[in-house]
């Protein structure tokens, strides 16, 4: 997490976890599901004995993060949703992460994560994010991107969950994102839901 956790990491704990096929953390045969990430963070939390927790989920880290929401809520105090979204994916965007699967089979990881990295930052400031990023891109396992893409184009619909969430909810999103349009972002009003929309990174 880098610069976003320096700040947070003066008053609380911080610990940033590496998904499954991600960064040091490996992919097992179990972790197909967004669900299957959800377990696997839960059972991070409970090996660490930690419960009332603010977790913060960032784009595929929100999808996963709703699956938690939905079936580990007893273990949150408070969640944030940064550059996602609670909906399911549309119609475009499920053959869009078909033909992403299908390029990265066929030719590895390299270009998919060059291609789409000048999609996640504002033109100012790609080029102080842009190498960092595809350090961590390129550390990506090719099974590990691969169950990434197909665990979000099957996610479901958890609009509902948001909606019931009994924990404070900050909802993040940039107003001139291209991948995670606002609208998607802040799909529902809660009492414990705030939203904030701004530039993006």
């Amino acid at each position: 997490m880098g610069s976003c956790s320096s700040p947070l990491a003066k008053q609380y704990r911080v610990i940033a976890i590496d998904l499954p096929g991600h960064g040091e953390s490996s992919l097992s045969d179990q972790t197909t599901t967004i669900e299957d990430y959800a377990d696997e963070i839960a059972s991070f939390l409970k090996q660490l004995q930690l419960e009332n927790v603010s977790l913060i989920g960032h784009s595929l880290g929100g999808y996963i993060l709703m699956a938690f929401t939905e079936k580990y809520a007893d273990l949150l105090d408070r969640f944030a949703l940064i550059h996602s979204t609670a909906l399911p994916d549309t119609e475009e965007a499920k053959a869009g992460r078909v033909a992403a699967m299908e390029k990265i089979r066929e030719e590895g990881l390299h270009d998919f994560v060059n291609n789409l990295i000048p999609k996640l930052f504002a033109p100012a400031n790609l080029a102080e994010y842009e190498q960092i990023a595809r350090e961590i891109g390129h550390k990506t396992s090719i099974n590990g991107a691969l169950a990434a893409l197909e665990s979000m184009r099957n996610r479901p619909d958890r609009v509902s969950v948001l909606e019931k969430s009994n924990v404070p909810v900050l909802i993040l999103a940039g107003g001139e994102d291209g991948v995670v349009l606002s609208k998607r972002a802040f799909i529902t009003n809660g009492k414990h839901i705030r939203s904030w929309a701004h530039g993006y990174v």
